[in-house]
């Protein structure tokens, strides 16, 4: 699809601020063509709940973290926040504009993170 953007572009003699503005929309479009899975949300899910029991808290807390800014969920607290400063900006504080696949690793790494009693950031 970018491909297809670049080429009207340079047929159009776009400017280049335009021809951005088209790549990103393109990246948007694929992005509901999926389910909501964007590229970078999809590799902040890469590591398999089969492996959340053997994290350490810290770990647990950043992956959670990691995974609601690539998803552009506001962060709840000031250490996601400075953890994550230089994510894209927040689109939602709410979790229920996720895609049903992030909401289910999320409530698995949360079981995770309960079970293991860990403390909140």
């Amino acid at each position: 699809m970018r491909a297809l953007v670049l080429k009207l572009g340079k047929a159009a003699r776009m400017p280049f601020l335009a021809l951005g503005f088209w790549a990103s929309v393109s990246g948007v479009a694929l992005a509901f063509s999926n389910g909501g899975m964007t590229p970078e949300l999809a590799q902040a899910m890469s590591r398999s709940p089969e492996q959340f029991s053997a994290m350490l808290c810290p770990r647990l807390r950043y992956l959670e973290a990691k995974v609601l800014a690539a998803a552009r969920i506001c962060p709840g607290n000031e250490h996601s926040r400075r953890s994550f400063a230089n994510a894209p900006s927040c689109i939602s504080s709410d979790e229920g504009v996720l895609p049903q696949p992030a909401r289910d690793y999320l409530e698995l790494l949360r079981q995770t993170i309960d079970a293991k009693g860990c403390e909140p950031w």
